[in-house]
């Protein structure tokens, strides 16, 4: 990662998290792409199947606008945060529901799941809800 995107990435975190709002971090000089957390990028089979204890999901289409909104700002979380964040890019031929049950379903994007021990404890769906959630974690990850 370059020293730019670094400074960038502290920035946004520890002086646009507490003082601007999501649609205004995304629109900062940071501009991360999804090939900075490839290392990341999981099938959406292998959503339940990481290592951690607890880590996130987000489904993205690169097509979605709201996806592009709060782009800089996930990515900015994923390379700052403790707490893994893996990305899933849904396409149309990926299954609508993971399994058979229905419990775990693409209602739309951007979606964020919260896994523990490989079972959802809880998802935020649509832009606001993402980066809400999102700022709730770090800040409790934090201390705040």
């Amino acid at each position: 990662m370059s020293m730019r995107k670094l400074v960038c990435l502290v920035l946004t975190l520890f002086l646009g998290a507490c003082t601007c709002p999501y649609y205004e971090l995304s629109k900062g000089s940071c501009d991360f792409t999804y090939e900075d957390v490839s290392h990341r990028e999981i099938k959406w089979e292998e959503m339940l199947r990481q290592n951690d204890e607890i880590y996130y999901v987000y489904i993205y289409q690169i097509q979605c606008l709201h996806c592009q909104q709060i782009k800089n700002f996930v990515i900015s979380f994923t390379l700052f945060n403790l707490v893994p964040l893996y990305f899933i890019h849904y396409i149309s031929s990926i299954p609508r529901c993971l399994d058979d049950s229905a419990i775990i379903c693409v209602e739309g994007v951007p979606l964020l799941f919260k896994i523990v021990n490989q079972c959802v404890v809880d998802k935020a769906l649509g832009s606001e809800e993402v980066v809400n959630f999102l700022l709730s974690e770090f800040n409790r990850n934090i201390g705040f």
